[in-house]
């Protein structure tokens, strides 16, 4: 587990929306500056950012199963909108397979949420 992973699950759990919600805007940043470097020279290959996302992907599906565990709308939404945002940056950039991945991820955790009742409205 990442440090980030803890922070973002211990903040859930404890209803911490706000917790929650730096803690996946902090994931969303770091994704997009792997995505999209500022230094070109440091530009991954498709190969090196889907054994990334696959890390990250990981820890973001335990985010998910627990946001909806605790059947928090609010934290569940942060985490399909940061999803969606590295989404956005692996098409973006040409990281096809993260891209595919992120899809995948966004229907897993938002038919988890369907399935638990909770009302998602991403924007």
């Amino acid at each position: 587990m990442s440090m980030n992973e803890i922070i973002v699950i211990s903040s859930i759990a404890k209803y911490d929306l706000e917790a929650t919600r730096t803690g996946m805007e902090t994931i969303r940043n770091k994704m997009g500056e792997i995505y999209e470097p500022r230094d070109k020279s440091k530009k991954l290959t498709e190969e090196e950012g889907d054994k990334i996302a696959d890390r990250v992907f990981n820890h973001i599906t335990r985010a998910g199963e627990t946001a909806v565990f605790k059947f928090d709308e609010d934290s569940a939404v942060a985490i399909l909108g940061t999803v969606a945002e590295i989404c956005k940056a692996a098409v973006k950039n040409g990281f096809s397979a993260t891209a595919g991945k992120s899809v995948l991820l966004f229907g897993d955790v938002g038919r988890r949420a369907l399935l638990a009742g909770l009302f998602i409205t991403i924007v």
